[in-house]
């Protein structure tokens, strides 16, 4: 169905009906709620982004053997996710964020049960990210394994801070620092002490109040990128290679 073609596009509350029941005939008992409750409480704007999800969740859905949309009725799991993905839309700033909900979505709901609970954990950690956070993981997942070495040209790195540096690059290097260890605790990236030598200390970093160390992308995170759309280069070669040079790096 063209965009334009589906009723989407007219007044807030008519689109959030007409979204309710284009969800409705995929899965009957998320679309009423779903557009119950974007009826009574978002606004027109996240309205415009909920139908993107749909209409987009719609169109890879469609896609899909005829066997497979009839077990997404049947699975609680699986209206789980596609309901849990329409809320995250809601909350979308950009077009490319709805697109990596969508293929979250879209992975899950072509498992088995236990497979669509795990998925599920990985729509989670993306709503747990805003879109500079997902930037620079992408960008670690990018430049992993020295791939593409202009992975970074698209992240806003602040400049180096130094004894010398104003208040205001201070300020950007902690706000992007705050961004990159969240990254960190989610397990996203990890810390690689692989350049110390055994049986020694790596050096402590006094003003950084750490563990000198490096910053590489986890396995999770390769993971999460793979699920939305944005494979590291590593993760697209031979599994024979990628066993190689994973061992290479440890």
């Amino acid at each position: 169905m063209a965009q334009g073609d589906d009723d989407l596009g007219n007044d807030w509350r008519d689109r959030l009906a007409a979204a309710g029941r284009a969800v409705a005939g995929l899965v009957p008992s998320v679309g009423a709620a779903l557009g119950e409750i974007l009826t009574a409480i978002i606004p027109g704007q996240r309205a415009d982004r909920i139908a993107e999800y749909l209409r987009k969740l719609d169109g890879r859905v469609g896609q899909l053997e005829a066997a497979v949309q009839r077990d997404i009725l049947n699975s609680p799991a699986k209206i789980d996710l596609i309901e849990q993905g329409g809320f995250q839309a809601a909350r979308a700033l950009t077009h490319e964020r709805i697109d990596q909900i969508v293929e979250v979505v879209t992975a899950g709901i072509t498992q088995d049960a236990a497979d669509v609970v795990r998925t599920g954990r990985l729509l989670v950690l993306l709503g747990e990210l805003d879109d500079d956070e997902v930037a620079v993981l992408n960008a670690y997942g990018q430049s992993y394994a020295n791939f593409e070495a202009d992975a970074w040209k698209d992240v806003n790195q602040p400049e180096r801070v130094h004894t010398g540096s104003s208040q205001e690059d201070i300020d950007k290097s902690q706000l992007y620092e705050a961004g990159r260890s969240h990254l960190l605790r989610l397990g996203l990236l990890r810390k690689d002490f692989s350049g110390v030598r055994h049986g020694q200390l790596p050096e402590f970093d006094v003003f950084k109040g750490d563990f000198k160390h490096r910053v590489q992308i986890s396995a999770l995170g390769r993971l999460l990128l793979r699920h939305i759309g944005c494979p590291a280069p590593f993760d697209l070669r031979p599994q024979n290679q990628v066993q190689r040079t994973e061992n290479s790096l440890k």
